[in-house]
């Protein structure tokens, strides 16, 4: 197969240099639009950030990060709020999987539409030569987008990337708590009828998985399929690619087979996954054409009936909600009311705590005044015992006390009598003394006498001493 070649001039433009057998039937453009289509949380938010950084213009206003997309959607805030817009017009919503008739829309809101497309296109890019485009709504009118390009003379270069259905489903539960049943059908009806619309072009089918396996070997084929020279090559871009593409990031992931084992997503979900995983390979592959083409008829006869029953469904809900609501009013009034009840009880319970703590603290008094007057009748009873033991005592010491006093009488009187005596010794001690005295005078005048003869004698003996050594010399002198 033939593919498109876009190569850089001097001017950094970009121009097309050989037609595509897929985009034959599309006018050749110098601006290049690089439309990336695709169920809402099958990774288009991912790969529209890989190609901005391939070079690939951004729009000007872009939707800020969200829950369950931190890192942005990279998509023009205008053009979504375009986009709820006419698909409000068309009595439809984001999350709706039945299909649009294109064919109804009278001619001149067709070209209004398609006005006011390209009208935010160039106030979002400019005339800039290569630009990327992406919007899951996109999927649902893609005709009337790809006219809106036509007219200002750009050629459109659609990436359609694919999820595994059972992933989008839980993401979706998990982000807007839609069933999977309707997720599911969202899944389907933005796969079929985005590659549907785009056969015509060039296109390159892209599975989100393979994608962040091998977004080398991804970036390469994509590239190859729609024939884009990018302004940055993948060496140039793979340090950041690298560090944006992080597994953190990823929270759902399911195999082929769980898909084909969904009792809910065996049949057409799995058969348009399978058919378009094979398209990824194979782009020219009739039979995997045929079965879309096929499913999506189906789909399209049955998607009434389905909403019907789905509305139906709804209605008996909402019915039962309504009945449940009303009982469950009723309920809360009830439980209002028993909690007032309850509330008035707990005060009663209050106050009856308070009387019981009262008693109690009366009754612990009681019992205190009881243990203290059975203490003091122990200690009175051993009072009694003591008193009688004492009078005993007493008795006793009364007894002791008159012979006491009788002892004392005859004490006194014979004190009495010792006095008298004592009366006449002292006499005799006086005139004793005196004796004494007298006495004491006299051995005084004697040992005078005696000192003074002592002395005397003394005198004696040293003169005899003396009159004795004479003699000894005499006597050695006449010897």
């Amino acid at each position: 197969m033939t593919s498109n070649r876009i190569v850089k001039d001097t001017r950094n433009s970009v121009s097309l240099v050989s037609a595509n057998a897929q985009g034959a039937g599309r006018t050749a453009a110098k601006r290049i639009c690089v439309l990336v289509l695709g169920t809402h949380r099958s990774g288009t938010s991912a790969i529209t950030r890989v190609l901005s950084i391939a070079g690939a213009r951004l729009p000007a206003t872009l939707m800020g990060a969200a829950t369950g997309n931190d890192l942005g959607h990279w998509e023009s805030d205008a053009l979504v709020q375009l986009h709820d817009r006419v698909l409000d017009d068309l009595d439809s919503a984001w999350h709706d999987w039945r299909a649009l008739d294109l064919n109804r829309i009278p001619a001149k809101q067709r070209g209004d539409i398609k006005d006011e497309i390209t009208g935010i296109l160039q106030a979002e890019y400019a005339e800039a030569p290569l630009f990327v485009v992406k919007d899951p709504r996109i999927c649902r009118f893609a005709p009337l987008f790809l006219d809106g390009l036509d007219s200002i003379s750009v050629a459109p270069r659609v990436i359609l990337t694919i999820r595994n259905p059972l992933e989008v489903c839980e993401s979706l539960e998990r982000r807007d708590q839609m069933p999977r049943s309707e997720a599911a059908l969202l899944w389907l009806r933005h796969v079929l009828d985005a590659e549907a619309a785009t056969r015509t072009c060039p296109r390159a089918i892209v599975s989100y998985n393979q994608f962040l396996a091998d977004w080398r070997g991804t970036f390469e084929a994509l590239t190859a399929k729609i024939g884009i020279d990018w302004p940055y090559g993948i060496e140039d871009i793979a340090p950041q690619v690298d560090q944006f593409l992080s597994p953190k990031h990823r929270h759902h992931t399911r195999s082929t087979e769980q898909v084909i084992l969904d009792p809910l997503l065996r049949d057409w979900i799995a058969e348009t996954y399978e058919a378009l995983l094979v398209l990824e390979r194979n782009p020219g592959s009739d039979t995997a054409l045929n079965d879309l083409d096929r499913i999506r008829a189906v789909f399209n006869q049955a998607a009434p009936i389905l909403h019907c029953l789905r509305e139906d469904v709804r209605a008996a809900s909402t019915a039962e909600t309504r009945d449940l609501r009303a009982a469950l009013s009723e309920s809360r009034e009830e439980r209002e009311e028993l909690r007032s009840r309850v509330s008035e009880r707990d005060g009663e319970v209050s106050a009856l705590k308070m009387s019981l703590s009262a008693a109690e603290s009366k009754a612990e008094q009681l019992a205190a005044s009881l243990v203290e007057k059975d203490e003091l009748r122990a200690a009175l009873s051993g009072s009694q015992e003591e008193r009688e033991e004492l009078r005993s005592h007493l008795s006793e010491r009364d007894g002791e006390v008159s012979a006491l006093k009788t002892t004392l009488v005859e004490a006194k009187r014979e004190a009495e009598q010792l006095a008298a005596g004592l009366a006449e010794k002292d006499a005799e001690t006086d005139e004793l003394r005196a004796v004494l005295s007298e006495t004491q005078e006299e051995r005084e005048r004697l040992q005078a006498s005696l000192t003074a003869r002592a002395e005397e004698s003394a005198g004696s003996k040293a003169e005899l001493a003396e009159a004795e050594e004479r003699w000894r010399a005499l006597e050695e002198a006449f010897a």
